[in-house]
């Protein structure tokens, strides 16, 4: 079932809740709702990223304490959920992969800088956008 988790951090993430346990929630192929402010108008628009683009994992388990409520998302949401699971994610993961070998190709000397330089990369082609 396609649900919205509203985290004590602020985050809402939508994914297909699977299961809940003593330990918490399991959500398959999380994604994060962010929100973008337009000029054009006094709504923001908005739209998913991974939750964890540099994770493999299909599956994430959210501790009890972290979750304030388990919403069911609006059908326009669902609708955008799985849309985006099939292109804008794909898109996103070969990005990634595409900087990682980037900077490999650079023969970083140190992993957390390539980390950094790619954020630094993805937030400048972003800027750009």
């Amino acid at each position: 079932m396609v649900s919205i988790l509203k985290l004590t951090s602020g985050a809402e993430i939508v994914g297909e809740l699977l299961a809940s346990s003593d330990e918490g929630y399991s959500v398959k192929n999380p994604l994060l709702i962010y929100y973008r402010h337009r000029l054009d108008s006094a709504m923001p628009s908005a739209g998913l990223t991974r939750y964890s683009p540099f994770s493999k994992q299909e599956k994430v388990n959210f501790r009890h304490e972290h979750v304030i409520n388990i919403l069911d998302p609006i059908p326009e949401m669902k609708a955008y959920y799985f849309v985006a699971l099939k292109g804008i994610v794909d898109a996103m993961d070969k990005n990634v992969e595409s900087e990682l070998s980037s900077i490999r190709d650079e023969e970083s000397s140190n992993e957390n800088d390539a980390k950094l330089a790619m954020l630094e990369r993805m937030a400048t082609k972003a800027r750009l956008n």
